[in-house]
């Protein structure tokens, strides 16, 4: 016998708050974890996210992604880049870089000492 998944139905602002929240904490997390995490679907998440806040999973995740890079940027108390890797929930200091390439245009070293 499968499984049984369990379901749970919350209203789509409530949703896409808390899944903006996690983000904000860890913008590593992916989607189907967090699917997963509030017990829907993915599909349910991408919607929630563009009928609340006009932005999908991804632009969400990168909105919050450059926020610890400008923190990065002004140098608060970062100190290497695999402690910010692993702080903000990437498996290791390439996959951060990639991701901020891709984001940023930029790898975290030149992100942190570029001009304001």
């Amino acid at each position: 016998m499968p499984p049984v998944v369990s379901s749970v139905t919350y209203p789509a602002d409530v949703l896409a708050e808390r899944v903006k929240r996690r983000l904000e904490e860890t913008p590593a997390v992916c989607l189907a974890t967090l699917a997963s995490e509030y017990g829907v679907s993915c599909r349910t998440v991408r919607r929630a996210l563009t009928a609340q806040l006009g932005i999908s999973f991804r632009g969400l995740q990168a909105q919050s992604l450059r926020v610890h890079v400008d923190r990065l940027r002004r140098g608060d108390g970062v100190r290497s880049l695999k402690e910010v890797a692993y702080a903000l929930g990437y498996r290791s200091p390439k996959a951060f870089s990639r991701r901020m390439k891709t984001i940023t245009g930029d790898v975290p070293r030149g992100v942190r000492h570029a001009p304001e």
